[in-house]
């Protein structure tokens, strides 16, 4: 029987910077918290078997030792190669090799961020001890300016990001208990992914082959009534009189938005099924004047475009109309943004069966929620409800 595979974690730090252990009251090295968070790691079990596998680098804190380009090679190419890579945060962000702006934690974490987000996870530790710099010698004064500014890019990308990071782990206690808990996270995050695109990758059988079995016009309908069910079972009264396609759900903020619903039934590459949907924005002001009869006075529209098939950011600006534009591409799919005419869409990707759009649809808010963007989002939904009133006011008889 061939040995089960392991969850590779890689575990990012500096290893001879330390930290004053809250419950020892002892100067601790981050090498000594993240060793002991590996034997932690890997000593927990699935029935009966060791599940993870730790990667610690080297203490490569020397560089004069000439190895400083093959370690930072070999560990970004860890990184990429890693199931998971955990960071013990402190704020250094570590050697730099020469000419470089960057230190090795800070480049580690960015090759994670840019890549493979979901598997990126930090752990913040507190108390950090600075380490006294005992020479007032210029290059010695110039290497520590330059150690500085490496850890103020690292701390402003981190900050920047919005990164969900731990709370602050005072002792080596604490680093192991929240390394194992934000490891836990990472790994179950990627099990529900792993699902999603295992599910969304069959096309040939069940509720996506029942949908395929339809013609244009109701398998859009399919997908737009997919939606719908989704606001039914988030918002108190979603509906909206007269536009069925129309929902409105509350956001944190405590602005009620109008979401109109749209579908592609086939690819985006269609020109019959995409111009079923063409640009939806320029029937705004009918969208809107019927939904101002409700007594929450939503904003907006924004429009939620289901997508049988994935659907690219080229894509995305030819449904706009034009580039200049906000365009995130995620895994929910494409969210575009106009920042002139406030007009905002939102292209879900893979909808080819109801529970597929469903899940698409709390993605987009799992990450507006996630990536703290809510409060813009609002802002320009406000801004398209007074552009769209505007429109509407003009097309109202002269006395």
């Amino acid at each position: 029987m061939t040995e089960p595979r392991k969850i590779n974690v890689m575990i990012s730090s500096r290893v001879q910077s330390r930290f004053k252990d809250a419950k020892t009251r002892k100067q601790v090295t981050l090498g000594a918290a993240r060793a002991a968070l590996k034997a932690a790691l890997e000593a927990e079990l699935l029935f009966g078997q060791p599940l993870f596998e730790v990667w610690l680098s080297d203490d490569s804190e020397d560089q004069s030792s000439g190895r400083t380009e093959p370690a930072l090679e070999g560990s970004l190419k860890q990184v990429r190669a890693a199931d998971i890579v955990l960071v013990l945060y402190n704020g250094e962000a570590g050697w730099a090799f020469p000419n470089h702006t960057r230190g090795i934690c800070h480049l580690e974490f960015l090759e994670a961020w840019n890549k493979e987000r979901p598997k990126l996870g930090i752990v913040r530790i507190g108390s950090p001890i600075k380490s006294k710099r005992k020479s007032a010698a210029p290059q010695d004064a110039a290497r520590a300016q330059a150690e500085d500014e490496r850890d103020k890019a690292f701390r402003q990308d981190v900050e920047e990001h919005r990164v969900p990071i731990s709370a602050s782990a005072a002792s080596v206690e604490e680093i192991v208990t929240f390394g194992k808990l934000k490891v836990r996270e990472i790994a179950v995050e990627l099990l529900v992914l792993g699902r999603l695109e295992a599910s969304r990758a069959a096309y040939s059988e069940g509720a996506p082959l029942d949908w395929s079995r339809l013609d244009f016009a109701r398998r859009k309908q399919q997908m737009e009534d997919a939606i719908g069910t989704y606001f039914e079972k988030v918002e108190l009264n979603p509906m909206v009189k007269g536009l069925p396609q129309g929902h409105v759900r509350t956001l944190s903020p405590g602005a009620p938005v109008l979401f109109v619903c749209h579908g592609i039934p086939a690819a985006m590459s269609v020109a019959a099924a995409r111009e079923m949907v063409g640009q939806p924005f320029l029937r705004d002001h009918e969208y809107m004047a019927k939904a101002r009869s409700r007594a929450d006075k939503p904003i907006g529209p924004v429009h939620l475009i289901a997508c049988t098939r994935t659907v690219t950011e080229s894509q995305a600006i030819r449904q706009l109309g034009f580039p200049d534009a906000t365009i995130v591409k995620t895994r929910f799919g494409v969210y575009v943004a106009d920042h002139v005419q406030m007009i905002q869409m939102v292209f879900l990707a893979d909808c080819n069966d109801a529970g597929a759009t469903r899940d698409a649809v709390a993605a987009f808010f799992e990450w507006l929620h996630n990536a703290e963007e809510e409060r813009r989002f609002c802002q320009r939904a406000e801004g398209r409800r007074l552009i769209v009133q505007t429109m509407i006011d003009l097309q109202q008889p002269l006395p």
